[in-house]
């Protein structure tokens, strides 16, 4: 995740996860994640780190600028839509559906808890022809 997504987060770190912060300062310091100061560094740690976990994805959580970053890496996508206009300055780049194929789709109406109804969707990226 990028530096501000990381000083949003109401609970520090994520719990259950390696926590990686992406920032351009040089002297960041992140208690409980490890800050790093390019994509590649934190593409690296976080490959090594599923391997070791077993696990065979890695998550971009945010910002813009990360999403800019990894989305021509990307190869699955866990995207929410929300159906209203929530406050927020920051938004993942236009995605362009060309190229991903949904795999699941789960619409989930405003609840107690959310003021917005939302769609929770998975895009996978289509092999080249």
């Amino acid at each position: 995740m990028g530096r501000k997504t990381w000083e949003s987060l109401t609970r520090r770190p994520l719990p259950g996860r390696l926590n990686l912060v992406l920032t351009r300062q040089p002297e960041y310091e992140a208690e409980g994640a490890v800050a790093c100061g390019d994509f590649a560094e934190a593409l690296a740690i976080a490959r090594e780190q599923a391997a070791e976990d077993g696990k065979d994805e890695i998550c971009v959580i945010g910002g813009a600028d990360l999403f800019a970053l990894a989305l021509p890496r990307a190869l699955r996508i866990y995207l929410t839509e929300v159906d209203g206009d929530p406050a927020g300055d920051v938004t993942m780049p236009p995605l362009g559906e060309t190229g991903w194929r949904e795999t699941t789709r789960e619409v989930v109406a405003a609840g107690p808890d959310d003021e917005y109804p939302t769609v929770f969707r998975v895009l996978e990226r289509s092999p080249p022809p």
